[in-house]
């Protein structure tokens, strides 16, 4: 059995909002652009700012859990819930994007080295290595 505790990560929440600030200060160097045009495209780009602050604070999954059975469940708010992870996903040595199904709904974990344990999280990539590729291929129904 495999289980992770996720915690938040501040180089994510660093890089989101350097590629706002970034965005904000090209809108506003971008002189061809009338003035008008450029302070609207800030105003979308600060309301971006905000909503993924605040995306980040109200849905966030805790914890990913693999039983011995190869089934997964995730923790959302401190509730477990079975699901699924679909074959979109992306596994890499620093970074997993993660899209899980549900019953509900589709959630997207995104995961860099500074979330979780870094055992927990080399036996992960391995499980989504060798084992769920596996799984895919005997059960491709199973994935969305």
């Amino acid at each position: 059995m495999l289980r992770l505790e996720i915690r938040s990560s501040p180089l994510l929440a660093g890089l989101v909002q350097a590629m706002h600030g970034l965005a904000v200060c090209a809108t506003l160097l971008a002189s061809a652009i009338p003035l008008s045009i450029r302070l609207l495209a800030v105003g979308l780009v600060l309301a971006s700012a905000v909503w993924h602050w605040r995306h980040r604070a109200i849905q966030h999954i805790d914890g990913l859990e693999i039983n011995a059975r190869d089934q997964v469940s995730i923790a959302v708010d401190q509730r477990w819930q079975p699901a699924l992870i679909r074959g979109d996903s992306l596994v890499t040595s620093t970074l997993m994007i993660l899209v899980l199904q549900t019953d509900t709904k589709i959630h997207r974990l995104v995961m860099l080295p500074d979330q979780v344990e870094h055992e927990a999280s080399r036996r992960l990539r391995v499980w989504l290595k060798w084992r769920w590729r596996v799984d895919l291929a005997a059960n491709p129904h199973e994935v969305p």
